[in-house]
């Protein structure tokens, strides 16, 4: 599946890595080695999911907004608000705002003005989008974690995770 995001394939490695450093002291070269390898495995997971979520007409935002839906319902929590969503998917509330009225057209959402105060709203998801998730995730992760475990052992991805989780902190 064609992206319109950038991406070099075959990271520089090599001679060029050592021309480059030559040129440029400051350049790290293991380090963009290292941040090309993972945008470039960031690619190939978010191509394998959007190929499978197009079977089911959701893009990827819509599918994520739903799976954060799905989760605060099977932990018992508060529906959220868009601003909440938008939020913990790190993006804009006019995003938000676009994905879900894609999903409440296609009866995956409801918005539901609180009595309390007509100008906070909640997003629930609807029985009709449960069912789709409980069909849709099995899916999804059959074909995504192959990528993970048919190439890597127990012992290297739980190495992988906790070096990656060191990289999420956003930077100052």
């Amino acid at each position: 599946m064609a992206r319109n995001r950038p991406l070099l394939r075959v990271p520089p490695r090599g001679e060029l890595l050592l021309r480059l450093t030559q040129r440029f002291p400051q350049f790290n070269g293991r380090a963009i080695e290292l941040l090309n390898s993972i945008k470039l495995v960031s690619q190939i997971m978010d191509d394998t999911l959007s190929l499978r979520l197009e079977k089911y007409q959701l893009s990827e935002g819509k599918f994520f907004v739903l799976c954060y839906l799905f989760t605060h319902d099977i932990l018992g929590n508060t529906a959220p608000g868009p601003s909440e969503i938008a939020e913990n998917l790190s993006v804009t509330r006019a995003t938000i705002t676009g994905l879900l009225d894609g999903l409440e057209r296609a009866g995956l959402v409801r918005r539901i003005e609180q009595v309390s105060d007509r100008r906070t709203v909640i997003v629930e998801i609807s029985a009709q989008a449960k069912l789709l998730l409980e069909e849709l995730l099995p899916s999804i992760l059959d074909t995504v974690q192959p990528i993970v475990t048919e190439r890597l052992t127990e012992a290297e991805q739980t190495t992988l995770l906790a070096l990656l989780t060191k990289l999420e902190s956003p930077l100052d």
